[in-house]
């Protein structure tokens, strides 16, 4: 006598098979990263171009005969060169946001080899821990950064000695914090920044003021420090 033949009760008993369409979502990732690449190519061409007019302003600056022509084509030069800088990072395609330090620490070596160049030795240091902020913001600070470190390297050791400068970097849950102290001379007395004239700081107030919505503030003790304040949160004014 044949035995029943009896079915396992862990076989199953059908197969259901999900079919799903993705060649739109593998057409948007391409767009993406088509873009992008594109965006940063824009990005390395501008720092490429931005270098371009560094040197031929460099070039411009050893054919003039006034002191005067050559220190404003100068600090052009110095002007273009940390907006490069900010547009060099961007061109890696790390994202939106930029390492303030990263910045910092580049700025400082140009400035370092021009002044070393123009017989001002001067260690610079950075200190403190590296926070990031959206391209605007990261520019206006490279440039406020590049314009303090040239009013401590111009005026600051304007005795032909040199000296330190030391940046220190400081953010919490509420604010911002970048200063640069030099142990230089020190401001001169009866200094008022609010009144003072000068290119480089009315261009560093509205950097502060107006994209960072921070504060400007000199203080003259055993040399000069620069504090530049901002909010965390850059939608809101520093309190």
């Amino acid at each position: 006598m044949f035995g029943r033949f009896r079915k396992s009760e862990t076989q199953p008993d059908g197969v259901v098979v999900f079919i799903q369409d993705i060649t739109e979502e593998v057409r948007r990732e391409q767009e993406i990263r088509t873009k992008s690449a594109m965006i940063q190519e824009v990005h390395h061409r501008v720092k490429n171009n931005l270098q371009t007019v560094a040197s031929l302003l460099r070039m411009e600056a050893r054919r003039v005969g006034s002191d005067e022509a050559r220190d404003t084509l100068r600090r052009t030069m110095a002007r273009i060169s940390s907006v490069a800088v900010v547009h060099e990072f961007l061109s890696r395609g790390e994202g939106d946001d930029i390492d303030i330090r990263d910045i910092c620490i580049r700025i400082t070596a140009q400035v370092r080899e021009e002044a070393e160049a123009r017989g001002r030795p001067v260690d610079i240091f950075v200190e403190g821990a590296p926070f990031a902020l959206p391209a605007q913001q990261a520019t206006s600070c490279a440039l406020a950064m590049n314009e303090l470190l040239e009013n401590a390297i111009e005026h600051g050791f304007a005795n032909g000695n040199g000296g330190s400068i030391r940046i220190f970097l400081g953010r919490n849950d509420m604010s911002t914090t970048i200063e640069i102290r030099d142990d230089g001379i020190g401001l001169p007395e009866g200094f008022d920044p609010d009144s003072c004239a000068t290119l480089g700081l009315r261009l560093v107030h509205t950097l502060v003021e107006d994209d960072l919505k921070g504060r400007l503030h000199l203080l003259s003790s055993n040399g000069t420090t620069a504090r530049i304040s901002f909010p965390a949160d850059l939608s809101r004014p520093l309190a």
